[in-house]
This record gives structure tokens, C-alpha cells and sequence, in this order.
């Protein structure tokens, strides 16, 4: 199954160690684990034996390439899945990623903007999934530390020139999942259809105004997270932090270590409230978050603060002290807890439900 060919290996390589000093012997390209193979992708695990410094070693890569089904990849040129991503980890994104303060997203070690992203496999620095019913306080305030050094990258990197992301990369990298032309829309359609069905069913006791809210926060929702915020800095925001997109590395006690956030795909441009709320009410129920969501807020700010304090940034500079970003998240609470909602929502939809 070799997609790959020896001038490929070579840049691989060659970006890995940083010199050409090396002879490759043979390389092999398999399927991937189960469990990494994407929605938008497909997944191959590229190994590479070389000699270096008079010593054979093999190396093990993760490819991405476009889907193979007729459908993902159609869902993908659409919204340009794969262009993202590529830009992401490429030369337009290259500013933001200088200003990462951690490990945070995977190396890229090739990508052509069309068809093929080449990272590190995560597994060999001992990274790993974990499952929805095992991620808990210490896994999501480890996600919270990821996340907020991305977010503050974004910032850094646009305080440093003088612009934001808007005015500078092209429009079709910054649209969202959920911009009208694209999948992300109607697959919320789809998933809001199904809630008012609930509602309307099981909820007509209500107040008519909650229930009017709930079905207008529900039709709406793309909306909220395809648009910018006119109020509040924006930020490159992920959108998609569940749990098969969250590696994990654990210490010698299987404590958390650290967290890396993967699947650049479906990104937009909007608030870091936004992205935040989502990644703590997508991974944990209700009782918990209830319990824990204001530490979760101060963490992150304060995360945030430590990543301006090592560029010798003050956050009033960059027009997100705590109390504008405390606003932020009142307003972006509804719109996440909606996210919850129909994420809940987007397995099982009868065919004649579905928005085509």
C-alpha cells in the first residue's frame, strides 16, 4: 500500500532531523488503528527505516489524506476540509504557531495543500485517546491549558502585526463548519429539527418564551459560531475538542501530563468564551460542570495571562481584561449549552428528517 513515494519520505525525513545526512533503506505505508480514522480523512501510518550516524532506526509518521467514500470527500472539497488543515500546519498559520508556548498541536512534517498532511505519530511520545466516559476534571483542565495556549498564539500573533486574522488570510480559510454553503449547516439543521420534535413533545408545559428560545437558539446556531464577534476579540477557534480529538500523555503515576488538540479541519473565527464553553460541556455532564465551570473560566484566563507575560504583553493591550472576557462568557454560555445539545442529537436522524 505504498501512496507514498521515496521523494516524499525524503522531505519527511529530512524536516524530522533537520539535515539530509541520512540514507533511506526501505519504507512501508499500512492502515492505521481503527480508532484514529477520521470523518474527513483517511488515516495511514507511514514507517520509514534509515540509516543515521551509522545506526539503522525506523521512524513512524501519521498521514492524512483525502476520505475515500464518495460522500466525506464531497463533505470535504465543500468546505475545503483539507486546504484548512493544510494551511494550518503550513506557511500561512506559520506566524501563529511561533508563538505556541507549549506542545500543544502535533509536528507537520509535510503537507501540498490538496491531498496529503504527514505528522508525527503521537503514539511515539506515548500520546494517547481517551474514552468519553473516562475523561474527567484533570483531563479537561489539561485540554483548557492546550486550548488556551492556541488561543493566545492567535492573539500574540496578531497583536505582533498590527492586524487581526480577518483582514490577512483568505476568507475560505477562516469559514467556519457551519457557514451556510457548507456541511456543518445543515447537519445542525438536521440536529435542530430533531430537538423541536423533543420539545414539542415532551416539553409543552414550559413557558412559551423558554421554548420559543430554545427552538431560535437552535435554528440558529451556525449562525453564532460561523459569524465573527463584533464585541469581543476573536480568536482561532476549534469548534470540534471531543474526546477522539484530545491526546493525552500520562506521567509515571498515570497523571495527566499534557494535552495536544488535533483535526485543524473545520476551524473558524470567533470568541475564545466560545471555544472554551464548548470543550468543557461537550466532554462533561451536567453535575460536574456545575461544580467546576468557574474554576475551569479562572484557569483558562489565567493561562492566558501567562502566555502574554512571557512576550511582555498585558492583556489590556490586546482588549481582553477579565472583566470584558467574563462578559464574554454570559453571553456565550446559551450558545454553548445549545452546542451540547445537538451534538447530543447528530447520530440517529430518519432519512425523511434530513435536510439535503
Amino acid at each position: 500500500m505504498n501512496s507514498i513515494t521515496i521523494e516524499q519520505c525524503n522531505i519527511v525525513l529530512n524536516n524530522y532531523l533537520g539535515h539530509k545526512n541520512y540514507k533511506i533503506l526501505n519504507y512501508n505505508v499500512k492502515n492505521s488503528n481503527k480508532t484514529s480514522i477520521g470523518y474527513l480523512s483517511t488515516s495511514l501510518i507511514l514507517l520509514i527505516k534509515f540509516i543515521n550516524n551509522n545506526k539503522i532506526n525506523e521512524i513512524r509518521f501519521f498521514i492524512k489524506l483525502l476520505p475515500d467514500t464518495e460522500y466525506q470527500l464531497n463533505l470535504v472539497k465543500t468546505a475545503n476540509c483539507f486546504k484548512k488543515e493544510s494551511a494550518f500546519y503550513g506557511e500561512l498559520f506559520q506566524g501563529i504557531r511561533a508563538f505556541l508556548s507549549y506542545k500543544s498541536i502535533p509536528d507537520c512534517y509535510l503537507n501540498d495543500n490538496e491531498s496529503i498532511i504527514i505528522l508525527e505519530d503521537l503514539k511515539m511520545s506515548d500520546y494517547k485517546t481517551c474514552s468519553a466516559i473516562d475523561i474527567d476534571i484533570k483531563h479537561i483542565y489539561a485540554a483548557i491549558k492546550t486550548l488556551a495556549d492556541i488561543h493566545a498564539a492567535s492573539l500574540i500573533y496578531e497583536h505582533k502585526i498590527g492586524k487581526t486574522l480577518d483582514n490577512i488570510f483568505p476568507e475560505e480559510i477562516l469559514r467556519s463548519w457551519f457557514h451556510k454553503y457548507n456541511p456543518g449547516y445543515k447537519e445542525s439543521l438536521n440536529s435542530a429539527k430533531i430537538i423541536e420534535i423533543i420539545i414539542d413533545k415532551y416539553y409543552r408545559n414550559y413557558d412559551i418564551n423558554i421554548i420559543n428560545k430554545a427552538k431560535f437558539l437552535c435554528k440558529n446556531y451556525s449562525n453564532f459560531l460561523d459569524k465573527k464577534s463584533e464585541k469581543y476579540r476573536n480568536v482561532i477557534t476549534h469548534f470540534d475538542i471531543w474526546c477522539n480529538n484530545m491526546l493525552f500523555k500520562y506521567d509515571n503515576n498515570e497523571n495527566v501530563d499534557n494535552c495536544i488538540i488535533i483535526d485543524f479541519q473545520t476551524y473558524g473565527y470567533n470568541t475564545p468564551a466560545l471555544d472554551l464553553l464548548l470543550l468543557i460541556y461537550i466532554n462533561l455532564d451536567r453535575n460536574k460542570i456545575i461544580e467546576n465551570q468557574q474554576k475551569f473560566i479562572d484557569y483558562y484566563y489565567n493561562c492566558l495571562l501567562n502566555n502574554f507575560k512571557n512576550y511582555s504583553i498585558n492583556a489590556n493591550d490586546l482588549l481582553l481584561n477579565k472583566e470584558e472576557f467574563l462578559k464574554s462568557i454570559n453571553d456565550a454560555i446559551p450558545i454553548a449549552l445549545t452546542g451540547r445539545a445537538l451534538f447530543s442529537q447528530s447520530a440517529d436522524i430518519a432519512e425523511n428528517q434530513i435536510i439535503h
